[in-house]
């Protein structure tokens, strides 16, 4: 079984889209409500956490980044909650942070508290036998590319979809 405590505290996955924003939108496209995030282009529902952080209302995301394997992220969720394709995890990258090369390349408000030195997130989307896909939200620019399933990434669950 996979993480699914990781999710104490948050919100139902459809909760994004229709609950009452308590928090401010991040460059109008987020509506943020407590420890998820509903993103209004995408209808996804993102916890606004790592796997092996949990939300503080007062802090945000705290505790460490769990990092895994390609092998060890697929099992990471549980219920409602699931690893991301490598096309949802993409659409998290802000094209205005790419833009002005800042870091991280991810909405630093929606998705607070990052690993400073590995910004790697696993999809779930596996790369021939032997590789799996990875977005890194670092260097400045979109790292959307394969690596051996070995490396280790971070996660970051997503719920809704298809």
């Amino acid at each position: 079984m996979g993480h699914a405590g990781h999710a104490e505290g948050a919100v139902g996955c459809k909760a994004g889209a229709g609950a009452e924003q308590s928090e401010p939108r991040a460059f109008g496209r987020y509506v943020l409500h407590g420890s998820v995030v509903f993103d209004q282009d995408t209808q996804l529902t993102w916890q606004r956490c790592s796997v092996g952080q949990r939300w503080d209302n007062a802090r945000g995301c705290v505790g460490d980044v769990r990092f895994f394997s390609f092998d060890e992220a697929q099992e990471q969720g549980g219920g409602q909650w699931r690893v991301p394709t490598k096309e949802e995890l993409g659409s998290l990258v802000d094209q205005a942070r790419v833009e002005e090369k800042r870091i991280p390349t991810i909405d630093p408000v929606a998705f607070p508290n990052l690993d400073e030195i590995n910004y790697g997130y696993w999809s779930s989307t596996p790369s021939g036998a032997s590789q799996g896909w990875y977005v890194g939200f670092n260097a400045g620019h979109l790292e959307f590319s394969h690596r051996y399933r070995g490396y280790l990434f971070a996660v970051r669950l997503v719920c809704g979809g298809p």
